[in-house]
This record gives structure tokens, sequence and C-alpha cells, in this order.
């Protein structure tokens, strides 16, 4: 092996360990996590989303949910937790969860302007801020009908 092949050799290993040192260091994007669901006899997965970005973005933007699918946001004081349909392409059905059990729902919640959404425009401002009756600790978003064809009501257990 002459000297200038394994010189090169060399500083190649170099840099590929420099590279992979380097990425290795950088702030990965955070994983996303999931949790199983259970009321009735149904189950679900919902992606949990537990701090304020991905409470705040929720399931905006995505072209739909799974008919055994949601979304879980976890907070950390119990209370009335607004959910809003900011960018959102489909309709929803909202489940409050308050110790264990079904406190709230609200059915086919619709996104505003479709055409809007289409056009990729949605207004921020005076958006519907959909609230529960009573505080809640965690909200559930599944696909609109969820709530009607599993037959869920409130007080039931989750």
């Amino acid at each position: 092996m002459s000297f200038h092949f394994r010189t090169t050799l060399i500083s190649a290993a170099s840099l590929g360990a420099l590279f992979f040192g380097a990425t290795l260091a950088l702030p990965s994007p955070q994983a996303r996590e999931f949790a199983k669901i259970e009321t009735g006899s149904v189950s679900l997965v919902a992606e949990i989303a537990r701090d304020p970005e991905s409470r705040a973005r929720g399931l905006s933007g995505r072209e739909r949910v799974g008919d055994h699918e949601g979304m879980l946001f976890i907070f950390e004081e119990r209370g009335a937790h607004g959910i809003w349909m900011k960018g959102m392409k489909f309709a929803l059905d909202i489940l409050w969860i308050r110790d264990g059990r079904v406190a709230d729902l609200e059915e086919l919640v619709a996104p505003p302007g479709l055409a809007a959404i289409a056009a990729n425009y949605v207004p921020t401002d005076g958006l519907k801020v959909f609230y529960p009756d009573v505080p809640a600790d965690f909200v559930l978003e599944t696909g609109a009908g969820f709530i009607k064809k599993q037959g869920i009501k409130i007080g039931d257990e989750v």
C-alpha cells in the first residue's frame, strides 16, 4: 500500500468519524410518543401531545386520521382546555377526559373554510375554540364519527 493511498484512506476515515460525531452531537427531532387508549370494547392508538408546541399544532396539516387513531393532549393541570381547528383538513370528534372518564364531548367538529384550507390560507384570528363544560385532565381527538360509531357517552371509562 502506497504512502499516498494510506494517507488518503486515513483522512477519509477521520472525516467520516468527525461527520458521524457531529451528527450525533446535533439535537435530534423529538421522537413521537404514542399511547393505547381503551374505552368500552374499542381501543385506539393516540399520538401524545404534551408540550405547548405539540398541543398547539395538534393534528393540523395532516390529511386524515385512521379509524382507530387519534391524538391525546396531556396537560399539567386540570382545566377547561380549549381545542381549535387551525390548519385542519378534516373533521374531528373531541373527548375531554377527567379521572379516567369521558367528562365532555363534541362531535363532528368541522374545520372552518375548507376552500381556504385547500388554498393554504387559514386565518388565525376568529377561529372558534371548543371548550368543555367541566374541567378535564386530557383531551382526545379522533376522526369525526368515532363517538357515534362506538356509542361513547359522558361518564364512560377511558
